[in-house]
């Protein structure tokens, strides 16, 4: 009997992120005098108040400026939350702080912040959240186009976690500015890696090892070639299953 070897490789959480960079924004948010340039896929997957904001009929839904009004220093925090999901908590902002994440209706950080609320000064940090997939085609920036196939992406994600693209839009390329690319990889493939990129779930097997650690390489995923290479080096042992969190 055939044994087929499966790898389950996971991001932990998206230490790449940053709304300090100001690369691809598409929104401002003004807070009692402070501006945060921030990306509608990062806010909205992080901070439901926002996800109803623009997903409704209401006049914010389609502009890219808020004014928005919170204690400004527990705003801060919660939108460096959004994106790299890490706070720090203490006896004088944990209170303040369950309020505001409880109005914008982040239920899982005011779980968090209750769970820990005897244990504090403390930081805690939560390690796997999903963003929008991109065949929500909210908020995309960006069209790929791949052997006739239409991928609607985020260029602060792929840039975020893809070498290949960060070198192109931060280069001279007329592809730095452009809305739209062509390239040409194995359909499958390239699927597993955009959706990766997004959710940070992909499965290793002996059918596409090969191929995988190929593109990987190309788009230069050094982590990911990594793990292919182990996984086909590794031991075909029955019922042999790996899973690796990286």
């Amino acid at each position: 009997m055939s044994v087929q070897k499966i790898g389950f490789v996971r991001r932990t959480q998206y230490s790449s992120l940053s709304y300090l960079d100001n690369k691809f924004i598409d929104l401002t948010i003004y807070n009692r005098g402070k501006e945060y340039r921030v990306h509608k896929i990062i806010v909205c997957s992080a901070i439901p108040y926002f996800a109803e904001m623009f997903s409704s009929e209401t006049e914010e839904s389609s502009i890219n400026r808020i004014e928005v009004d919170h204690p400004t220093e527990l705003f801060e925090i919660i939108i460096n939350w959004a994106y790299d999901r890490k706070i720090y908590i203490t006896t004088v902002n944990s209170s303040e702080l369950k309020k505001l994440a409880n109005h914008l209706g982040m239920t899982s950080l005011d779980g968090l912040l209750w769970q820990y609320a005897s244990d504090i000064p403390r930081r805690i940090s939560q390690n796997f959240y999903p963003l929008y997939k991109y065949l929500d085609n909210k908020f995309s920036d960006l069209t790929i186009y791949n052997r006739e196939k239409e991928y609607r992406v985020h260029k602060i994600i792929l840039c975020s976690f893809i070498p290949y693209f960060k070198a192109m839009f931060s280069s001279g390329m007329k592809e730095s500015t452009a809305s739209w690319i062509e390239v040409d990889y194995p359909t499958e493939i390239f699927d597993m890696i955009i959706d990766w990129a997004y959710d940070r779930d992909i499965c290793i097997t002996a059918a596409n090892s090969s191929e995988l650690m190929k593109v990987a390489e190309y788009l230069c995923l050094d982590d990911l070639c990594w793990h292919c290479s182990m996984f086909e080096n590794a031991p075909r042992f029955p019922y042999y299953r790996k899973r690796i969190i990286i």
